[in-house]
């Protein structure tokens, strides 16, 4: 059943019903744009080992044409979104050349760097497809930016790096212009047209007039243009799995296991990455919404039968897709329509492939570069413009995956890059780790039981209120926050409740902060769920409570209980000194006999001041006269007490 949902693609009717021809059209450009772009990635591919054997470059070219049709045809009938094409990516093939240069050091025989390269693309896609698996679709894309902002603009200088010599490389040293001239001509084409058709209409177009130039160039000055090796079908790919099988009982060499792991990681996640922006374009194009684990696993799926074939990964192409659907295809039939069509394209104009000048070759892949390298560089550049003073850690972080990948390796640039990342990230949350600080009692007066409406600064209950987790490298931060707000009160409350919890180290550096506070009568109260309460043990001395009322009702009731203590002790200090009590016995005896005794030490017991001692024990006497002659009497206390 046909969608008739609405959309913007071109070659669609106004009643949004697809037109007959808009698959055939979509699914020939796309694939003459595939057949290109992947015979320039394979040579991209080849070109760290092009020296170690002859006929390396072609075969490549064959193991990445192999992808484009049949890895590609898999991935297509599989993946999340119909109208996705797959092929070999520009920024794999960097990787790629990266890992053989890596794996041909130190003298090892060409034979082994291709097992080596084999066996770290089956490892590549088994990781990505690992990754489909355990449904890490959706978090590969919260990978930090700087980091994949730096990789992928090194890869595209390295790209452009890459290509430079054959921009003039020329075989007749007397014509060295030729091939600028091709590349000129390609290069100045798609930029003219890229506004406005886009990078896969503005790349066909680029090598249409590339091709032009260098047909001129040919009848001007025969063989000053360098072209591509030829093609030999007969011969195979260069990674065939027979070759893999035959190092395995061979042995390998030694020392590299972890080299194979660690490209392969960065392969898998840089095809990974590449497949979601490819499916996530197509997303804002239109309406076809893609499930992110269904097109890794279509992605890995298609990348594993490949190479099973000896062909290389593929991965969801950007510009391909995008001639694509802007072509008018709909249908997944048209997406598996183009990778057959780049089979047989590659079975029936193998033999003109190598016409294409290597110079055209060059400046497609300056093309690409660009694209690669542009959007990052334009959202890094908005940005800056909306907060430089946020940024400053990123583009630090973005310039340092880029010089270590350009003058170092990329595995020490990649890893370097998270670490710089995660730090970067460790210093950013110690800066927001506090949500908010409040006083409880103005918060929450209304609802605790035995706070006045007009508490007063001796009842306030500080609370800390953190919003991201605790673990060693955020607690210092809450650590110094409970220190500053200690100074001023004898209670302070940590509420974690939103945190999502604590380690055991951030424990213990809690249990140290309350150990100290206790010292000085002060306590720290910590406020969480099921996950706090768990560490109760080691969090100790901090009062651990599972909700901010209960936490700030014992803070109100130990204040209760400290002001009853001061009014105990003022009380006692305001206590009738034995004299006055002395006198007041004789007074009161000489009216009602010993009995005064008793009610002297009961009066001096409950009273509070010296005229209410006197009132309470005048009103034990009946007679007028007689009260007015004890209260006299109590006047003279003074004197008494005064005489020597």
């Amino acid at each position: 059943m046909r969608s008739t949902t609405h959309s913007t693609f071109d070659g669609l009717r106004p009643d949004r019903v697809p037109l007959p021809w808009g698959d055939v059209r979509g699914a020939s450009l796309s694939a003459l744009l595939s057949l290109i772009t992947t015979v320039s990635y394979g040579a991209v591919a080849a070109g760290s080992i092009s020296s170690m054997g002859p006929g390396v470059v072609s075969a490549m070219v064959l193991s990445g044409l192999i992808a484009a049709s049949l890895g590609a045809l898999v991935a297509s009938a599989l993946g999340s979104v119909p109208t996705q094409i797959f092929s070999p990516r520009a920024s794999v093939a960097v990787v790629i050349a990266a890992a053989a240069a890596s794996f041909a050091a130190e003298g090892t025989k060409l034979p082994q760097v291709l097992a080596l390269l084999s066996l770290c693309l089956f490892v590549a896609m088994l990781i990505q497809l690992a990754f489909a698996a355990l449904k890490l679709g959706g978090l590969i894309r919260l990978i930090p930016t700087s980091v994949t902002a730096g990789l992928v603009i090194a890869l595209a200088l390295r790209l452009v790096w890459s290509e430079l010599p054959d921009l003039v490389a020329a075989p007749d040293r007397l014509r060295p212009w030729a091939p600028l001239c091709t590349a000129i001509g390609t290069f100045g084409v798609f930029a003219l047209l890229r506004v406005r058709y886009g990078a896969g209409g503005a790349m066909l177009a680029g090598l249409a007039a590339g091709l032009l130039v260098a047909l001129v160039v040919d009848l001007g000055a025969p063989g000053a243009l360098p072209h591509l090796p030829a093609i030999d079908l007969a011969g195979g790919p260069l990674l065939p799995v027979s070759r893999l099988v035959g190092q395995f009982l061979e042995g390998w060499p030694p020392g590299r296991w972890l080299d194979v792991l660690a490209f392969a990681g960065v392969i898998a996640l840089v095809n990974s990455v590449e497949t979601l922006t490819s499916a996530m374009q197509i997303e804002d194009l239109g309406t076809q919404r893609f499930d992110a684990n269904r097109a890794l696993m279509a992605g890995a799926i298609g990348s594993l039968v490949s190479l099973l074939a000896g062909g290389l990964p593929v991965a969801g192409g950007t510009s391909t897709s995008s001639v694509h659907i802007k072509a008018g295809a709909s249908s997944r039939s048209a997406a598996l329509a183009s990778a057959v069509l780049v089979g047989l394209g590659t079975l029936v104009f193998a033999s003109l492939i190598v016409k294409v000048p290597l110079a055209v070759i060059a400046a497609l892949m300056l093309c690409v570069a660009g694209e690669i390298a542009v959007p990052p560089v334009r959202e890094l550049l908005a940005q800056w413009q909306a907060g430089r003073h946020g940024m400053r850690g990123e583009l630090a972080v973005v310039a340092l995956v880029c010089v270590l990948l350009l003058s170092a390796d990329i595995l020490v640039a990649v890893g370097a890059g998270v670490v710089a990342a995660s730090v970067l990230a460790f210093v950013q949350m110690r800066d927001s780790l506090v949500r908010r600080e409040y006083n409880a009692t103005d918060a929450m007066a209304p609802t605790i039981v035995g706070v006045p409406m007009n508490a007063t600064n001796s009842r306030d209950v500080p609370v800390i209120e953190i919003g991201q987790p605790l673990f060693f490298a955020t607690v210092e931060a809450a650590v110094g926050a409970v220190e500053r707000v200690n100074r001023s009160s004898r209670q302070v409350v940590l509420d974690l409740t939103r945190s999502g919890g604590l380690d055991l180290t951030a424990a213990k550096a809690l249990s140290r902060c309350a150990a100290v506070m206790q010292r000085d009568d002060r306590q720290l109260l910590v406020v969480g769920g099921e996950r706090i309460s768990e560490m109760e043990s080691p969090l100790r001395p901090c009062l651990v409570f599972g909700h901010i009322g209960d936490a700030v009702n014992y803070c109100t009731d130990a204040q209760s209980l400290r002001e009853l203590e001061a009014e105990r002790v003022r009380r006692d200090a305001q206590t009738m000194p034995q004299a006055v009590i002395e006198h007041a016995t004789r007074l009161l005896a000489e009216h009602i006999g010993p009995i005064a005794d008793v009610l002297v030490r009961r009066a001096a017991a409950a009273v509070t001041s010296r005229d209410q001692f006197c009132n309470v024990l005048a009103g034990q006497l009946d007679e007028s006269r007689m009260r007015e002659a004890f209260l006299a009497g109590m006047k003279r206390v003074d004197i008494v007490r005064s005489a020597p």
